[in-house]
């Protein structure tokens, strides 16, 4: 009986929370113009310095489910998946503290078949062709624009039960680039204007959200348009693939200039679900004070580590070094050589990142 009060007075405080994930949003979000995006900000703590585990959907959000990096969790390319991953889920902490956990999702990256609805009540998968074209659809266009997809998402929220966990992935602005009725020309202003339209959606989706829900806003992974040679997403781990948004609206406002990933953002839902996170997360409580650790972007042969504005990125045996907050475009490596850094090295080796 005691343990029952104790349970219903438990559900009674913790909150709704909802994470809105844009697919393929970049850091910068290519100088978009996003009003509602805007105002959250101004009502949310913000971290402008975040980045993705990977430039992989199904690798990141499988880090954000689990609270680990893609050598722990096993998604590390595009033909892994972790169906066989046996560690604790974000959704499953979240399920034995009461949450009705739910997601919406329009990329079939994350199907359940990949092993990430694992610890979902409700598992929304969305996906159609995303353009008319005369060919057989790919996987990569069966997808829902963000109207239908935030559509879904307000629906699936009216009639659960409280508290919620509502996981939300809209896959505008990923290619190809162009939202619903627009005519817009060339990659950019499409990418842009696809940017702008998830923008109006997400402010439609927050007005018809509890006003004390708890709700974050960030991307799996970014996009390239040529900055390094290279387009698109899932090659490297420069800062436009892996360099992502993140703002969490949870009563308290502010910018934290800290290096943050996926992996604090697992913790930091579950700390505020009234969770402890398992002791092998490396997560850190995003809602207080933080302490630096490495955060980590792999993928492939690509690994890239960020302590403080310093970033390592390492490639074929090459080591480059960067100052991010001198050059955040990463065209001006100020020195060529092996990690030494002896604060550094010990926090890898803990990660599994060095021997």
């Amino acid at each position: 009986m005691l343990e029952t009060l104790l349970l219903s007075a438990a559900l009674a405080t913790q909150p709704n929370i909802v994470v809105f994930m844009v697919d393929t949003l970049r850091g910068d979000l290519l100088q978009a113009k996003t009003p509602h995006l805007d105002e959250f900000a101004s009502e949310s703590l913000v971290f402008p310095n975040a980045n993705s585990t990977t430039p992989s959907t199904r690798s990141s959000a499988a880090s954000l489910f689990t609270g680990v990096g893609p050598m722990v969790h096993g998604v590390r390319h595009g033909k892994t998946h972790m169906q066989n991953y046996p560690g604790a889920m974000l959704s499953a902490e979240l399920d034995k503290r009461g949450y009705n956990t739910l997601a919406v999702v329009a990329n079939p990256n994350i199907d359940p078949v990949f092993g990430h609805a694992r610890g979902f009540e409700e598992y929304i998968t969305l996906y159609k062709r995303k353009m008319e074209q005369p060919v057989p659809a790919a996987p990569s266009d069966l997808v829902s624009p963000a109207q239908e997809v935030v559509e879904s998402a307000a629906e699936i929220a009216g009639r659960a039960k409280k508290p919620y966990f509502l996981f939300v992935l809209a896959i505008d602005p990923h290619a190809p680039y162009g939202p619903p009725g627009s005519e817009c020309q060339g990659e950019q202003e499409c990418y842009r204007a696809e940017v702008e339209y998830v923008d109006r959606w997400f402010g439609w989706l927050l007005q018809r959200l509890p006003s004390d829900a708890v709700v974050v806003f960030t991307s799996d992974h970014g996009e390239e348009f040529g900055e390094h040679g290279q387009w698109r997403h899932g090659r490297n781990v420069w800062e436009t693939s892996t360099h992502i948004p993140l703002m969490i609206r949870c009563g308290k406002k502010g910018v934290v200039t800290s290096r943050v990933d996926l992996l604090d953002l697992a913790s930091t839902i579950l700390v505020l679900g009234g969770g402890t996170p398992p002791e092998y997360w490396p997560g850190r409580d995003l809602t207080k004070p933080i302490t630096t650790r490495p955060v980590v972007s792999l993928w492939e042969t690509w690994r890239a580590v960020r302590w403080e504005g310093i970033k390592y990125l390492w490639h074929e045996n090459k080591t480059v070094v960067f100052d991010l907050d001198q050059d955040p475009a990463e065209t001006k490596p100020f020195r060529a050589a092996p990690v030494d850094d002896e604060s550094l090295i010990p926090a890898l080796r803990a990660l599994g990142y060095v021997e």
